[in-house]
């Protein structure tokens, strides 16, 4: 670690240090924040210089090593909300819940535990180490990287089930925050919107740290128009009957196979099941198989005039607990289609038939037909 307590309980750091400061350093007594155990000073031509435990340390906040981007974003995140007043520690470990946050602000109405994470773990620590917090009425806020940070164009970011586990939703936007500690600069990417299981687009602002206070990371103070997607969903759609994918997983063979069964071919499947609802973002299966399935089951066997009943759709919150439902999201936009009429919460009726595709050139047309829709709808 980058930073002890010294004997009088003030925290220092000895992150970008000259050796002469370090070498004076050397004879003072120092304890680690969350034990209180004794530490000493390693350092080296090839070291780092950093706080290390005694060899039979029983501290429970060793973590077998972490990298100088992760302690120095640590030390930056805690020295810039220290400087706004807030009361913050430096990995304090939480008995109650054992668990241990990077930086923990307490003391009042909310507390708050940052996480700043450059490193890939399982999604399934992610998601208990939140669900730790949230249990206990401890707000997680999840700070990438910038190795998490890869940019794919001005508007699209690669993105995976990894980052996904990281998004919060405020205000209809979903967002996720990054740091690069070397430039002290954090990056906004708010009104993410899936494009594929590899990439979403979306608004990117980035800003010199100090340059925000806590409070405004969370509120940009912006509203451009988010990118359009007309482009990205028209290929998406022409792709997905153009090009055969001999490689595919589990869900998409059972996808095929469930087509088949009834007489169908997944290149020819109406547009109206592959329409670019906001919820995608949280969801793992692909747009067209989940929306696909509800238009054969629930949609097709209904006469015109009739009631159409959706399923619920089990899907993951974000960080922040917010839980979508991108069935109702789906029937909304076949409402502004004029597939379905709405009569109620959650209650619609059938509008009228939509078919399958006899031929590739109806396919395309279909296409074209629903596209121009969903732009006249502001959808796209």
């Amino acid at each position: 670690m980058l930073y002890a307590l010294n004997d009088q309980e003030q925290l220092q750091s000895i992150y970008q240090k000259s050796p002469a400061e370090i070498s004076q350093l050397k004879g003072r007594a120092y304890f680690c924040p969350a034990c209180r155990e004794p530490v000493r000073i390693r350092s080296g031509l090839k070291v780092i210089p950093h706080f290390a435990h005694l060899p039979d340390s029983r501290c429970p906040s060793i973590k077998g090593g972490e990298s100088e981007e992760h302690e120095a974003g640590k030390w930056l995140i805690y020295q810039w909300l220290r400087a706004q007043g807030y009361q913050v520690e430096l990995e304090s470990y939480l008995p109650g819940i054992q668990q241990q946050p990077d930086v923990y602000i307490s003391g009042s109405k909310r507390q708050v535990a940052v996480e700043y994470q450059c490193s890939t773990i399982p999604v399934t620590d992610i998601w208990k180490r939140t669900k730790g917090y949230v249990d206990h009425g401890i707000f997680p806020l999840w700070i990438l990287g910038p190795r998490h940070w890869k940019k794919k164009g001005p508007h699209i970011l690669q993105f995976n089930s990894f980052l996904q586990s990281f998004l919060y939703q405020w205000s209809s936007l979903y967002r996720l925050f990054f740091l690069h500690s070397r430039t002290k600069t954090m990056t906004t990417a708010s009104g993410l919107r899936w494009l594929s299981t590899s990439s979403v687009t979306g608004l990117f602002h980035s800003y010199g740290l100090n340059q925000r206070t806590f409070p405004q990371i969370f509120s940009p103070g912006w509203s451009p128009p988010l990118p359009s997607i007309s482009h990205h969903w028209e290929k998406a759609w022409y792709d997905n009957r153009t090009k055969y994918r001999r490689e595919t997983g589990s869900k998409e063979k059972q996808f095929r196979q469930y087509l088949y069964m009834k007489g169908y071919h997944f290149s020819l499947i109406p547009s109206v099941c592959y329409l670019p609802v906001k919820s995608q973002v949280q969801l793992s299966v692909k747009p067209y198989i989940w929306q696909t399935r509800l238009f054969m089951d629930h949609f097709m066997p209904v006469s015109v005039g009739a009631p159409v009943e959706f399923p619920e759709m089990e899907v993951p919150v974000t960080v922040n607990q917010y839980k979508p439902d991108p069935v109702t999201e789906y029937a909304e936009l076949l409402c502004g289609l004029n597939i379905l009429k709405k009569t109620g919460n959650n209650k619609w009726v059938k509008v009228r038939e939509v078919d399958f595709p006899s031929t590739m050139e109806e396919a395309f047309l279909d296409d074209r037909t629903t596209l121009a829709k969903l732009k006249n709808l502001k959808i796209m």
